[in-house]
């Protein structure tokens, strides 16, 4: 976003969340004077016709302006009010400012019809931009307390890296070149003791052959695309290899294919609590595999899903690749983007991540030219991705991408002619 547009957002977000109090805290507050995005704006003195977030929020320790000062926001957030984590939290200071009032500040100070004069994306760009520009040091998302220190302070607290870049190499994928579809067992492809991800399928020859991912956080179970009825069995017992099938919470379905989406109906007979974690396009058209009855997490409503070990799972919707109500799901603590039917990849010969991005080029375009639907579809994807730190993409077919790779995936998607580019080429832009 141009500061021009995110400007007011930016802010809206701090003069909301006047509601922020005291606390003690290990971690090293944001400096202002970062040469970001996020420091331009909160010096925008005047936004519009409102005082903008300097005017009355100050970032040092114990100054007060107007509202609450904001050091160390993202710490508090998260423990501010029980029994609200620090998405909820935020979210909550969004749609519901006058709910929570910090003590020594006066109800009635902010506009409390937030959530009808923006969209559910304005908002979620609320809470994303509050929680990525202040959460660097913040135990509810980045697990701080549980990070080696570095010269006594939190090791995360001077950047934006994930204990896993300290003690979890991801040299792990580059292991896994070697790996074929026939492997036996589910595949580590991240654990930093409370937050797991696995490959766990599907082993079947084809080259249409489907990825199915497995992500064990606390006492949650979740399987991202759990693929079609043919492999239920098999993929059934492979996560039964790292838990009691019975205890898994929830399928995150990135739309409602197949391929994709038909085993819900055996899941939801292992497990008739498990949530369907999808969008409300997906879930109007699911109940036809024969279901209905199920929990609907509704990722429109809800695009950050917080955890039990406080790790969090971000749904990115991709509408039109291919479907119009497509999501992605970015893994936060393996930095992982879950991409479904975007970056896949059609092969026989295949490994379970990429050797040779330039020849693995030519796979994917098997599957995307005929089934993305144009390149406008496709840049606005990538532009939702900006600023996301992703350290490796895992489609729903084809092979990992490490993250040495990810520059040339983004550039690829960006350029990509396909679907009505193709067929329509005649037309005018």
């Amino acid at each position: 976003m141009t500061g021009g547009k995110f400007g007011w957002l930016a802010a809206l977000v701090f003069i909301l969340l006047t509601g922020c109090g005291g606390g003690e805290s290990d971690v090293i507050a944001v400096d202002a004077g970062v040469d970001s995005l996020g420091a331009e704006l909160f010096q925008e003195r005047v936004v519009g016709a409102s005082p903008g977030c300097v005017t009355c929020h100050s970032l040092d320790e114990g100054v007060t302006l107007v509202g609450p000062s904001l050091y160390d926001l993202a710490q508090r957030a998260a423990t501010r009010v029980p029994g609200l984590s620090a998405v909820e939290y935020v979210r909550q200071s969004i749609v519901a400012p006058e709910a929570f009032i910090a003590p020594d500040f006066s109800a009635g100070q902010m506009v409390g019809n937030w959530a009808e004069l923006l969209s559910a994306d304005q908002i979620d760009s609320l809470v994303e931009y509050l929680l990525g520009l202040w959460s660097q040091a913040s135990s509810s998302l980045l697990q701080t307390a549980k990070l080696p220190t570095v010269d006594g302070r939190h090791a995360a607290a001077s950047s934006l890296r994930h204990p896993r870049e300290l003690e979890y190499p991801m040299d792990r994928l580059a292991e896994l070149v070697d790996v074929r579809p026939d492997v036996g067992h589910p595949v580590c492809l991240f654990d930093d003791g409370d937050h797991k991800v696995y490959w766990v399928g599907i082993c079947d020859r084809t080259a249409f052959r489907c990825n199915v991912y497995f992500i064990q956080d606390g006492d949650e179970a979740i399987i991202v695309d759990p693929g079609s009825r043919d492999y239920f069995e098999s993929v059934k017992q492979y996560v039964g290899e790292l838990v009691d099938p019975e205890s898994v919470t929830g399928l995150i379905l990135c739309h409602q294919d197949p391929d994709v989406a038909a085993s819900m109906v055996d899941w939801l007979e292992t497990n008739p609590d498990l949530k369907i974690i999808t969008s409300p396009r997906t879930d109007v058209l699911i109940p036809h595999y024969g279901r209905s009855d199920y929990n609907l997490y509704d990722t429109s409503d809800a695009p950050l899903m917080e955890l039990p070990s406080g790790n969090v799972l971000r749904f990115i919707e991709a509408p039109f690749l291919h479907f119009p109500g497509a999501i992605t799901t970015y893994d936060i603590a393996s930095q992982f983007l879950l991409s479904g039917d975007i970056f896949a990849a059609l092969d026989l010969d295949w490994t379970l991540a990429v050797d040779d991005f330039s020849e693995h080029i030519a796979k994917m375009d098997l599957f995307h030219l005929d089934y993305m639907a144009s390149n406008v579809a496709a840049r606005g994807f990538v532009r939702r991705l900006d600023g996301i730190d992703i350290d490796a993409i895992l489609p729903q077919h084809g092979s990992i991408i490490k993250k040495a790779h990810v520059p040339e995936a983004l550039e690829y998607l960006e350029t990509l002619q396909c679907g009505l580019d193709i067929i329509y080429a005649d037309l005018d832009d």
